[in-house]
């Protein structure tokens, strides 16, 4: 019997979820991303907020889009293509036509020019106006170290703290304060000079998460140093202006913890103003739209949306199915054989593959793009991409499916099934993963139909029933999320007709 791990595999080089200590252990990996016209779009709003040619375009950027979209390693693309040598970029540029007509603009703004590209992943600990004011000061400080730039501000918030714990005639007692909370935030440590001592020797490398402990520590006693966000502004102005930068981006991935932890966010308002004063530019990224946080109060929603470009982050199918074809590998001692395997696993959908192109703007796909996915169904490629789009967690994205480690994910289904009985992954695989009750942060329509099936499945005898009722609640879900009619046509493919059903089993 033979399986499909016999013949493919993933490949092992294949990156499920992109991160910063991926970017530093391999520097070229950003040159994996493929641009599409979100990311297009992207870049030419940063490239007019970097010109500062007129005043509506001085605004920094929010990025927003479902996880699993690449909007990190589209993040890290930016980066690259501001940091590195203009000869290292063209080559980018140069093979992807989407793109080349913005190559000129971006050569000028890096031509003599320097541009401090700072990125923070995650905002979870950010639940004050102190706690931004520190993590911008200190990232920014860190990555003007990492870049050997020699004036790093003055009177920070760390500094603020390392003063108030120093000094002697200070009405803050620091050994009274250490011996109360030694054993919960300090427990490395015999006596408090080991704590100034260790501030002060690390002195921004690094030392966040020692400066953290202390202020929460201080608040505990009711003493907070202090520092505005108009102390933040002028420091950071200070330190463009001190080392001659013609910019600072700050790339702030996975955003949205801020706003589900912070009701009040005049600090951010002021921060995103600042760009129309000086070239600071916030680069926030979450994965919803600003509409979607309903702690924030209408007034304060106005004025965000008022002061940042938003730029919608999505891949088109044609992109789907190129990132998805590259992560599949065929083993090279196998080649001959799995080609004559795959002619004839193609013969029983390309009319399949024939009618999804009919019924639906793909964006460019083309029959091949369907067979090179094999043993994944066309159907089921064509699903992967909608549900990737609308229905992706952070557990729970294309990527993910691809490589990682979940149950009924691509890599279980080729180490587990054989060619001859089980043919191709169809819609009921994708239904098992993406809908699954440790799925995090379900939308409620998904909910109820996991509900729905879980208080049915007892009635289905047959395993193909079942297989079949999946199929049939995955494209209901689809259909009402994406508020299709029956004449559109998208809607004609994705409603549960019994032609539609023949297509995807």
């Amino acid at each position: 019997m033979a399986l499909y791990r016999d013949y493919i595999e993933i490949d092992e080089e294949f990156i499920p979820v992109f991160s910063d200590e991926v970017d530093r252990s391999n520097p070229k990996s950003w040159k994996t991303f493929i641009p599409h016209e979100s990311f297009k779009n992207l870049l030419n709003a940063l490239i007019k907020a970097l010109d500062r040619a007129s005043t509506s375009d001085k605004k920094p950027i929010w990025v927003t889009g479902a996880y699993g979209t690449g909007k990190t390693l589209g993040a890290f693309a930016i980066k690259h293509i501001l940091e590195e040598d203009i000869e290292e970029i063209s080559t980018y540029f140069d093979k992807y036509p989407l793109i080349q007509m913005l190559y000129e603009r971006v050569k000028a703004l890096k031509e003599g020019k320097k541009h401090l590209i700072v990125y923070k992943s995650s905002s979870s600990n950010i639940n004050s106006t102190e706690r931004l004011i520190i993590e911008v000061q200190q990232t920014i400080k860190r990555a003007l170290e990492q870049k050997k730039y020699r004036y790093l501000g003055e009177r920070t918030f760390y500094n603020n703290v390392l003063q108030k714990l120093a000094d002697t005639e200070s009405t803050f007692n620091f050994q009274s304060a250490f011996n109360k909370y030694r054993s919960e935030y300090f427990p490395e440590f015999t006596e408090c000079e080991d704590v100034i001592r260790q501030l002060k020797l690390e002195d921004g490398k690094g030392s966040y998460s020692l400066t953290e402990r202390v202020v929460r520590m201080m608040e505990k006693e009711g003493f907070i140093p202090s520092q505005s966000v108009e102390d933040l502004k002028f420091w950071i102005k200070n330190v463009i202006s001190e080392n001659q930068l013609n910019s600072i981006v700050f790339i702030w991935d996975e955003f949205t913890d801020y706003f589900r932890q912070n009701r009040a966010v005049s600090a951010l308002q002021e921060l995103a103003q600042l760009s129309s004063e000086t070239p600071f530019y916030l680069f926030l990224i979450t994965h919803r739209d600003i509409q979607q946080f309903s702690n924030i109060d209408d007034d304060a929603r106005r004025v965000l949306e008022d002061r940042f470009i938003r730029v919608r982050f999505e891949m088109s199918d044609i992109t789907t199915y190129y990132l998805m074809a590259n992560a599949i590998k065929i083993k090279p001692n196998r080649k001959e054989e799995w080609k004559i395997k795959l002619e004839t696993l193609w013969d029983s959908v390309e009319y399949c593959a024939s009618q999804i192109l009919e019924s639906e703007v793909t964006g460019g796909a083309k029959k091949e793009d369907f067979k090179k996915l094999i043993p994944m169904h066309p159907s089921s490629c064509y699903l992967l991409h909608l549900l990737s789009s609308n229905f992706s967690s952070n557990q729970r994205t294309m990527f993910r499916f691809l490589r990682e480690t979940e149950p009924n994910n691509f890599k279980q289904f080729i180490e587990e099934n054989s060619i001859e009985n089980r043919s191709l992954l169809t819609a009921d695989v994708l239904w098992d993963y993406f809908f699954s009750d440790e799925t995090q942060e379900i939308p409620e329509r998904v909910l109820r139909a996991i509900n729905y099936y879980n208080s049915h499945e007892r009635d289905l005898t047959d395993n193909d029933y079942k297989k079949v009722f999946k199929g049939i609640l995955l494209l209901i879900t689809l259909s009402d999320t994406l508020g299709l009619s029956e004449n559109s046509r998208r809607g004609k493919i994705l409603r549960p007709f019994q032609t539609n059903l023949r297509y995807i089993y």
